[in-house]
This record gives C-alpha cells, structure tokens and sequence, in this order.
C-alpha cells in the first residue's frame, strides 16, 4: 500500500506534498502521525505509525519521513506488548505518544517517546 502526505504550513498558505511511501502492513487498520522539528539536522519530520491488528498479535510498522531531504524510510520499533495508540505530541524535542501495554486484561498505560536526533525509542518514567 502507498500513502502519500500533505503538509500545510497556514502561515504562508502554502502545501508540500511527500514522496510516497510503502507499507508492508497489509491490512492497515490505523495510521497515527507525530510531527516535530530535528534542531541538530535542521530538519522537520514526520512518523508514521500503521497498525495492522492480527488475529494472534497487533503488528506496527514506522517509516519516517525527511522534509529536507524530501524522503521516507522505515525505522526499527520494538515490537513487544504495547501499541501507540495516539498522535504524536512534540515536547522537548522528542515526539510522545500514549501506549496500550500488554494484553487483554492485564493491560496498562505508558508514554513512549522518540527522539527526532538521534532516532531513538524511550519511555516517560
């Protein structure tokens, strides 16, 4: 599946459309986006989170996408027991999300976050 994203900066009243990107989800059930700026790259990006919900598991795959360089590519998620279930938020320079974690009943709440530098995954304590 290819999705293609537009982004609207309201106060120049002007688009940018991206580049297409590819899925391996099959079965996208759920796209969830983040948006911040990279102040050590200079750069504004985008990740995209699409959720396929299996029969055995839920499956997530992220793809980041570069304003600067006008490009997408996947990037590594631990696929465990949680599922961000919200758009992004961009707070001291990294992008949160609330996260379902585990299963079923025994099911909690946590905030993952990402930071846009360096590309790495964390959890608000």
């Amino acid at each position: 599946m290819a999705k293609k994203l537009f982004l609207w900066n309201p106060t120049i009243r002007k688009y940018r459309k991206s580049s297409y990107f590819k899925t391996k989800v099959g079965n996208v059930v759920h796209i969830i986006y983040g948006f911040g700026y990279d102040e050590i790259h200079d750069d504004y990006k985008v990740v995209s989170i699409c959720t396929n919900i299996g029969h055995q598991h839920d499956f997530q795959e992220v793809n980041i996408y570069s304003l600067k360089n006008d490009s997408w590519r996947r990037i590594y998620y631990p696929q465990n027991e949680t599922r961000l279930i919200s758009s992004g938020k961009f707070v001291n320079v990294k992008l949160h999300w609330a996260t379902s974690v585990g299963l079923g009943y025994e099911r909690g709440w946590s905030i993952t976050s990402f930071d846009l530098a360096d590309e790495k995954w964390g959890k608000v304590e």
